[in-house]
């Protein structure tokens, strides 16, 4: 029994034809997870550095953003406190940005004025930038939805036919597209009333962030500052009271009279400014340089009339001094002409006045119909007086449609009254100007010398202290103005920047990334199952 035993070894499973040998493919995969890892990390690498270089090239600009809120009133009817027009644009107006970053010596890193006007943008704060995509949005939807659904755009239509729906299609969508829009301006209205943010948009990095953000800052305050010591949209009464150095070289050409008298108007001026200051602001305008308030200002004037340019006059005209005799006794003699002229056309519009005063109550005592008697009673007289011109009639027929009796006599009186008064102020400019005539034509021709010197020194040395005064009040209304910007403005939050950092990887990104991912496994899983040995037809079973 022994011999027909086998003595070969216990035979191992065999496969059939074409069979895969799942343990050695295992074994291969196994072997393979090596240059699974290299080529992932391969794929990773390649795909995050091109990722990389393209977010470098396409990093965030930098945004600053400045949310001030409008306060001033009438801004939710588009108009300043005075009436004129306004606009979000005027906040940034080419010479506002111009005059904003004056001071902040932008050039120096390379940021010029136009790259300045193509990156400041005014918004709403409420959702600023989604609005006009919003609008373009709904435009685009309605179209698409009109042209596919609309039942006349058929098959089968007639081409005549088609072609006029067309046409009234765009006609229509014309009308309501004009009709979004204007419901969008309305939103937009809305949207500012909430705030509105001056943004700055820049790839600059070179240009310190405290920089634009004063630029930002600077942009409310120019246009603050314009509006209300230029446009004047507060309505506030009083004005820059300036003596200006140009006004010396004025001084320098006239004779001393005259220029004592356009000393006397400049002084005048500034000081009736001061007091509207003073009665606006009290105690608050001082200038700080001086530490004076405008009270003390306008005493200073009131002295400077009083004591200066009153006593100089009545040395000129003591004295006979003159720089240019002939010419100032010409500019004297025209004066007095003018004036005359004024005063008898004043008089004589008195008079008219009061003829038609006397001639009404003369008509109202015969007879009981005042209303008619009223009108037969001016006639008259009107065509008598319309030599006074335009003017002066419309201003007597105006007096004419008072509602009462007691209100037609009451303007007449009074219009006669400020008519004598006026021609009263003109007498007393003529007696002055009478008196300054006959001193110059009594000045012999041997000038004082001495006395045209004291006169030349003491004018200069009255502009001069009225020119100190006036640069005080200048600074006292910038001050004061200054504390004013808040009548147009208020700064919300301070500043802030956002940007410049890399934009995020997107969806799809990420998606592109698992698909490269999941290639490069199944590459690696195929080449290992084609490297998998099989059973040959003529192997040992």
């Amino acid at each position: 029994m022994k011999d027909y035993e086998s003595t070969s070894q216990p035979q191992q499973p065999y496969l059939k034809d074409d069979e895969i040998d799942l343990g050695a493919m295992v074994s291969k995969l196994w072997k393979a997870r090596t240059i699974w890892l290299i080529a992932v990390l391969s794929v990773s690498i390649l795909f995050w550095g091109w990722w990389w270089t393209k977010q470098v090239n396409h990093i965030t600009p930098l945004v600053y953003s400045l949310p001030i809120q409008l306060s001033f009133k009438g801004i939710e009817n588009h108009t300043y406190p005075n009436g004129n027009p306004f606009k979000q644009s005027d906040l940034i107006t080419p010479d506002i940005i111009k005059r904003a970053s004056k001071n902040l010596n932008l050039e120096e890193y390379g940021v010029t004025i136009d790259d300045l006007l193509l990156s400041i943008r005014i918004y709403p704060m409420q959702g600023y930038l989604s609005l006009e995509k919003r609008l373009d949005t709904i435009k685009k939807k309605y179209l698409k939805l009109r042209t596919k659904f609309d039942p006349r755009l058929k098959k089968g239509t007639p081409p005549q036919e088609l072609q006029m729906i067309k046409q009234e299609m765009e006609r229509q969508r014309l009308i309501e597209n004009d009709e979004i829009e204007r419901a969008s301006l309305v939103e937009m209205e809305r949207a500012y009333l909430t705030g509105t943010v001056i943004t700055l948009t820049t790839k600059e990095t070179r240009v310190p962030e405290k920089t634009l953000k004063n630029l930002l800052l600077d942009i409310p305050k120019v246009w603050a500052n314009e509006a209300i010591n230029y446009k004047r949209v507060l309505n506030v009464p009083y004005e820059y009271p300036s003596i200006y150095k140009a006004d010396k070289d004025v001084l320098s050409r006239l004779d001393y009279l005259v220029g004592i008298e356009f000393l006397r108007k400049k002084i005048n001026w500034c000081l009736e400014n001061l007091k509207k200051i003073r009665d606006s602001h009290g105690l608050k305008a001082i200038d700080l340089e001086t530490a004076m308030t405008a009270t003390g200002f306008i005493a200073q004037l009131d002295n400077l009339l009083a004591f200066r340019v009153d006593p100089l006059r009545s040395f000129v005209l003591s004295s006979h001094a003159s720089k240019d005799r002939v010419e100032s006794i010409q500019h004297f003699k025209i004066k007095i002409k003018v004036l005359e002229a004024r005063r008898k056309q004043l008089m004589d519009e008195a008079k008219v006045v009061g003829s038609i005063y006397q001639e009404y109550m003369r008509s109202k005592a015969l007879s009981a119909s005042s209303k008619s008697e009223k009108v037969m009673g001016e006639f008259p007289v009107i065509q008598s007086g319309q030599a006074m011109g335009d003017l002066f009639i419309e201003k007597i027929f105006k007096i004419a449609e008072k509602p009462s009796d007691i209100e037609y006599q009451q303007s007449l009186l009074s219009e006669a009254k400020l008519f004598k008064l006026k021609a009263a102020k003109i007498s007393s400019k003529l007696i002055n100007a009478r008196i300054a005539l006959d001193s110059l034509e009594e000045q012999s021709n041997n000038s004082i010398n001495s006395a045209k010197n004291r006169a030349q020194k003491e004018i200069e040395a009255i502009f001069s202290e009225a020119y100190k005064i006036s640069q005080a009040s200048q600074r006292i209304l910038a001050e004061v103005n200054s504390n004013s910007f808040n009548a147009l403005y208020n700064i919300i939050s301070s500043p802030s920047v956002s940007g410049g950092e890399v934009i995020p990887i997107t969806k799809k990104e990420k998606l592109i990334y698992i698909l490269l991912l999941a290639a490069t496994t199944i590459v690696v899983i195929l080449t290992a199952i084609i490297k998998t040995p099989r059973n040959q037809t003529n192997g040992v079973r």
